[in-house]
């Protein structure tokens, strides 16, 4: 019964975090399981018995106090299932010790894709369950066309910005022309960054930078090409795919970084270094076309909300 069951989330406004919307908020709504936000100031015990819960699924727990809440579930006997998002296991940092102490106290543990999986049970011998983040946009036909000089986006937090640098001086190297938009949060590393790219003197490469909101998808309306380049590094490798999901759902060609998560994409997305892809791209367009539409057509039947909330439901059913 899902009247018994609360999602737990960690921040005072979840909408603003994408792993929150797509692999807690909306299965939750599909679902019809209660949301409740528990912050640092709340008290455990108080929490838990104004829920009434006998499952707790709990959102990355971005705070200590989530600890004690996990703590005051299990002398409770209530079940808990944690999203363990970016658990990469390369620093002793407080959000790195605040998975691994919740992940311990779970009855489960659901990570996003087959690496980040097998990346926490090489480090904690803990078996997580995989359950993707679903698609958070209305899908939209995919293109028909690839204008030249490109029309491309990238999109994501400031904390990413750095990958999208990495990408741009991969794109440098093989001189096309690319009206680049850039949607991202406004923080204090964007000025940095926006000076980065002014010392380049970029010369064929365009940029506009346009500020982040829920429905940022209607700035992309105009766009052909979504570039998501990664570092390759133990920190990338446990993302998500919701950035390549929803591009691809949204008709675009998908330019991204090759990197262990994305392989099963190799038919949809063009993968590898982004400057040699967009390159790909100017000289095989209809090849291009026929994997933006193949991807478009994938992720409308393996990201659905209502495949990722069937998925939540079987998990959830093991423990009731």
């Amino acid at each position: 019964m899902v009247d018994k069951i609360s999602w737990i989330f960690f921040h005072g406004n979840p909408m603003s975090i994408a792993s929150y919307r797509l692999s807690g908020i909306f299965p939750a709504d599909y679902l019809k399981i209660k949301k409740e936000i528990f912050l640092e100031k709340d008290d455990p015990t108080v929490f838990l018995d104004l829920l009434q819960s006998n499952i707790l699924i709990f959102g990355r727990p971005f705070h200590k106090k989530a600890i004690e809440l996990a703590r005051e579930a299990k002398k409770r006997n209530i079940k808990i299932i944690t999203t363990c998002d970016d658990w990469h296991f390369i620093e002793e940092s407080k959000m790195q010790k605040i998975l691994y102490d919740v992940a311990f106290l779970s009855d489960a543990v659901v990570v996003k894709t087959k690496t980040a999986a097998e990346i926490a049970k090489n480090n904690t011998g803990l078996n997580p369950y995989v359950i993707s983040d679903c698609l958070g946009f209305q899908s939209r036909k995919p293109i028909n066309k690839i204008n030249y000089p490109f029309k491309a986006a990238w999109f994501g937090k400031h904390m990413n910005l750095d990958t999208l640098y990495y990408g741009i001086l991969e794109m440098i190297k093989i001189d096309l022309f690319v009206n680049l938009k850039i949607i991202t949060n406004f923080a204090e590393n964007l000025e940095n960054f926006k000076k980065k790219i002014y010392e380049l003197n970029l010369k064929k490469i365009s940029i506009e930078i346009k500020l982040w909101s829920l429905d940022f998808d209607n700035e992309l309306d105009d766009i052909d090409i979504i570039i998501i380049p990664y570092i390759y590094d133990k920190k990338r490798v446990v993302k998500s795919l919701n950035r390549i999901t929803d591009s691809m759902n949204l008709g675009k060609l998908v330019v991204t970084s090759r990197m262990p998560f994305n392989l099963d994409l190799e038919d949809y997305c063009v993968l590898g270094n982004i400057g040699k892809g967009l390159l790909w791209t100017k000289e095989n367009q209809i090849k291009a076309i026929q994997k933006a539409t193949l991807g478009n057509e994938y992720v409308k039947k393996n990201f659905t909300i209502e495949k990722i909330s069937n998925n939540w439901l079987k998990l959830i059913n093991k423990l009731q």
